[in-house]
């Protein structure tokens, strides 16, 4: 008989590439920013529940579509409230997940639904004919005052929520027709935090404004920076670091870039854990060779050309000795990188009987992330381990994994890993 065991994720190492493409040349694919099309999707958002605003809440009530059992206090929103979709490759962390324009508001005269866009809206990075990784986020923007997701985050009295991450249809294109948001679900507001620790850097010129939401990086050599942080380069590279202020940038973050020399490393001290990664780099006005980097042991690297100026690319890596290096790829024929972000990701740990409790069939549950390829490990030593097979992702934030005992097993004991790998 097998009981099951709780164990965190060991181990892993997922990569995705990606090219975000400039103003006026972009080939993303689309899908429809619309929370109500009846008999397709029916997911109200909904205030701050009055007697529980730090509780969150999400999934369909019964009068969404599909339905679901979830019961809200709060009332669904109208006017005074913004919407905005967050999207990026399937294998992106819901942390590093980009923006996608535009913000909407919400309806007044039907509650919960936001205004939808005249046109689909393009998810960076990702083609027409893949899917993409979506999230929507919404908050109170206090008559215009708050109009992106940086301002909230710095400001968690600020009313706030996000849905599930989802893994949208196929987008669509010039060839095939853009999905509407299936797989979205109803979620609440709340105060108070929400994410767990992240951090975005952005590589500039020390005199440079800094962008809202972004630490600056000027160049500097490895040592102690404000906020208890450490980061810096192995040489100084104050006098490597562009500001372009160029047109073709599609935004400030795009704009900015610190040119890094052949070997030359980055550091960032870091706790032990696992971490989602989303690096941008490129230049606008270098518009061909290969950019590239390697973060610990993952090499994140693209040919940039006139159509494709940029690399935007999301990877999970493992930090292990406490430090998060990022080094010029030697392949690259330049490596110039705009920003990176950070963002620690939450262990796998099983739920199931307690150890030792006997057991015809394995049946184990846990919390992860939408997209990514997570598969069951057993053992009876702790030192061998033996794949099981993959888990089945339930929606929302839910997996599974069934397995039958064989007769004569011994006790084993499950672990959770995600498979390397794109």
């Amino acid at each position: 008989m097998r009981p099951a065991g709780c164990f965190s994720a060991s181990p892993l190492l997922v990569l995705m590439l990606h090219a975000l493409l400039p103003s006026g040349a972009r080939a993303q694919g689309q899908l429809v920013f619309d929370n109500r099309v009846n008999n397709v999707v029916v997911a109200p958002v909904y205030g701050l529940d009055p007697a529980h605003p730090a509780v969150v809440q999400r999934g369909n009530s019964g009068s969404g579509y599909p339905a679901g059992t979830q019961s809200y206090a709060a009332s669904p929103l109208g006017a005074g409230y913004t919407a905005q979709l967050f999207g990026g490759p399937v294998h992106a962390a819901h942390q590093n997940l980009q923006a996608l324009r535009p913000a909407t508001p919400f309806r007044t005269n039907v509650p919960g639904f936001i205004t939808p866009p005249p046109t689909a809206v393009r998810v960076p990075g990702v083609p027409e004919g893949a899917r993409a990784k979506i999230q929507l986020r919404a908050w109170a923007n206090r008559n215009g005052a708050i109009t992106n997701w940086a301002q909230v985050q710095a400001d968690p009295t600020v009313p706030h929520g996000e849905s599930w991450t989802f893994l949208s249809p196929p987008l669509g294109g010039p060839s095939r027709v853009p999905p509407n948001l299936i797989g979205l679900e109803s979620f609440n507001l709340i105060t108070g935090s929400m994410a767990g620790w992240a951090l975005k850097l952005r590589f500039q010129p020390g005199a440079a404004t800094a962008v809202a939401g972004y630490v600056v990086d000027s160049g500097q050599v490895y040592g102690p920076r404000a906020g208890g942080l450490a980061f810096g380069w192995d040489t100084d590279l104050t006098g490597s670091t562009y500001l372009r202020d160029s047109d073709d940038s599609p935004d400030a973050v795009h704009d900015a870039f610190v040119e890094i020399p052949s070997g030359g490393k980055w550091t960032l001290a870091l706790s032990n854990g696992l971490y989602g990664v989303h690096l941008t780099a490129g230049d606008p006005e270098r518009t061909n060779g290969l950019n590239g980097v390697l973060i610990q042991e993952t090499l994140l690297q693209a040919e940039v050309t006139p159509a494709a100026r940029w690399v935007e690319a999301d990877a999970i890596v493992e930090v292990r000795d406490g430090r998060l290096t990022m080094q010029s790829s030697m392949d690259s024929a330049f490596n110039r990188v705009c920003a990176i972000e950070i963002a620690l990701l939450d262990p796998v740990r099983l739920e199931g009987p307690a150890a030792g409790r006997p057991m015809a069939t394995a049946r184990l549950f846990f919390s992860g992330e939408a997209g990514l390829p997570y598969e069951l490990e057993a053992t009876t030593d702790f030192v061998h381990w033996q794949f099981r097979g993959p888990a089945e992702f339930l929606g929302g934030e839910r997996f599974r994994f069934v397995e039958e005992a064989a007769a004569g097993d011994s006790v084993s004991f499950y672990r959770a890993r995600v498979r390397t790998g794109p």
